[in-house]
């Protein structure tokens, strides 16, 4: 099974928007920060609620994972502030993306992160149905 790509999440976004209304608007993805050009970049969506998306040099995606309180926080815990790897997840990552939330919807980034994990294929974490 190969991994999901940045075209795979972007169309899944697309469906999701269409699908799924939301009284606070449609999600989206940031653009992509390439942690190997941008050293000591700041988190990005850094004081949001939302999910953020590792991808490696080919832009396939190696993990997804939620904040439900700031995003910069959860990558703080994932890589050190020259974007060096903290964690498993991290090592391999090139690429990050987030989808920042309203805080006002911080407990919708759960819910996100596992219609994600539902619909793309991660090198590092996967829903377990049971």
């Amino acid at each position: 099974m190969s991994l999901s790509s940045i075209s795979d999440l972007e169309l899944l976004i697309e469906k999701f928007n269409t699908k799924h209304l939301r009284p606070h608007g449609t999600i989206h993805i940031t653009p992509l920060l390439d942690i190997s050009l941008m050293k000591r970049a700041q988190w990005p969506s850094n004081d949001l609620p939302g999910v953020y998306i590792f991808l490696d040099s080919e832009k396939a995606i190696t993990y997804i994972g939620k904040a439900s309180r700031n995003i910069g926080s959860r990558l703080a815990a994932r890589f050190d502030i020259k974007w060096t790897p903290k964690s498993p997840e991290s090592v391999g990552c090139h690429y990050i993306t987030t989808i920042p939330l309203p805080l006002e919807v911080y407990f919708e980034a759960p819910a996100i992160e596992e219609y994600l994990l539902h619909n793309l294929n991660t090198r590092s974490n996967k829903v377990h149905n049971g």
